[in-house]
C-alpha cells in the first residue's frame, strides 16, 4: 500500500522565502554586472526582482 504524505507545503500559501530570493536575485545581477555579463540575462534577472516586489 502506498503511503500518503501530508507536510507538503500548500503552495497557495505566501511565499516566505521571498526576501531570500530577492538576495539571490541581486547578488546574482551584482556579480554579472562587475564581469561585464549578458545584458538580456541582466533585464531578465531585474523584471523577476520586480515581479517579486510587485506582489
Amino acid at each position: 500500500m502506498e503511503e500518503t504524505r501530508h507536510d507538503f507545503e500548500d503552495v497557495r500559501g505566501p511565499l516566505t522565502d521571498v526576501p531570500l530570493i530577492l538576495e539571490d536575485l541581486l547578488c546574482q545581477i551584482e556579480e554579472l554586472r562587475a564581469t561585464d555579463g549578458d545584458e538580456d540575462v541582466i533585464a531578465d534577472l531585474l523584471a523577476q526582482v520586480e515581479l517579486l516586489q510587485g506582489r
